[in-house]
């Protein structure tokens, strides 16, 4: 469990003042991705709230994807609130994460859901997001209802 031990570095670091670059998160992140340890979303994410780490736009999509991996589309959503909190406007592409988590999962509402919070946040929806509506709903009625 080699990213497990650089996590542990990684906050070591942290504790001792140290600051991390996002390549050096970004790094962590290929590596989870490359090794299907996206368990280890809690305790990276953990890290960079506790010590204030810096984040851009693919950091936070790889953690929303992360989330989604596990099936904790409550902490992907908590992300992204925690994100707004932190004056980081959510993109397209995390919502879009969500959102296939959950056609794969055929939670329709769960879809309604994220494009609910999409207007919310005034995210626009982007190609990607009709396609994903395209392709996985089976009549042109169920993406009238979506979109």
């Amino acid at each position: 469990m080699q990213v497990g031990v650089a996590l542990d570095i990684v906050e070591k670091m942290c504790e001792a003042g140290f600051t991390l670059s996002t390549e050096v998160l970004q790094y962590i992140l290929q590596i989870c991705e490359e090794s299907y340890e996206y368990v280890l979303v809690h305790q990276i994410y953990s890290i960079i709230c506790h010590y204030h780490l810096e984040l851009n736009g693919e950091i936070c999509r790889c953690l929303v994807h992360f989330f989604v991996r596990m099936k904790d589309f409550e902490g992907a959503f908590r992300m992204i609130a925690d994100l707004e909190d932190m004056n980081f406007k959510p993109t397209t592409n995390m919502y879009n994460a969500i959102m296939a988590g959950y056609f794969r999962e055929k939670n329709i509402s769960g879809v309604l859901r994220v494009l609910k919070k999409m207007r919310g946040a005034n995210v626009k929806p982007d190609s990607q997001t009709f396609s994903y509506l395209i392709r996985n709903c089976e009549k042109e009625e169920d993406i009238m209802k979506v979109a």
